[in-house]
């Protein structure tokens, strides 16, 4: 019997890590790209804005995503602010459940939202990178993916 424990505990814990380990992977994928990218979409089916607000002697970025023109499913964003050591804040990959954004349609115990925001902290104002991908239909059949830069304001 507590072989059989012992079994399955084991393959408990690596089932979890092995889950883990590839979100860490997509994570640091992700934001090797951003740092690097250089060719950014000028043209995106949604809003993104970037609000800075300073605190003491660092600011504070929310990078807000609304108004989405064509429904946006299973939706993983980051934002990234050329500080290399800093995390950068990330929706979708870590998370239980899904954000999307349908067109008018707001239901938040099905996670559908007005809008997603990505908060975090940089030394100045400066350029931010934004990574977004999504599906446009619930099958996560026809995906999309956005290259975005926005400068300081």
């Amino acid at each position: 019997m507590k072989k059989i424990i012992l079994i399955l505990s084991v393959l408990f814990l690596t089932a979890c890590s092995t889950s883990n380990d590839i979100s860490y992977d997509s994570y640091y994928e992700i934001k090797d790209r951003l740092a690097s990218q250089s060719e950014f979409s000028q043209d995106y089916p949604f809003n993104v804005d970037v609000i800075y607000n300073e605190i003491d002697d660092y600011y504070r970025y929310d990078v807000v995503i609304d108004e989405p023109q064509e429904n946006m499913y299973s939706i993983i964003a980051m934002a990234y602010c050329n500080e290399d050591n800093a995390t950068c804040p990330v929706i979708g990959l870590f998370d239980d459940e899904p954000y999307h954004l349908i067109v008018d349609v707001i239901d938040k115990e099905n996670n559908y939202y007005k809008g997603i925001q990505l908060s975090g902290t940089t030394s100045q104002k400066t350029t931010i990178k934004i990574y977004i991908s999504y599906y446009l239909d619930e099958n996560n059949t026809e995906f999309q993916e956005y290259y975005i830069e926005v400068n300081n304001s």
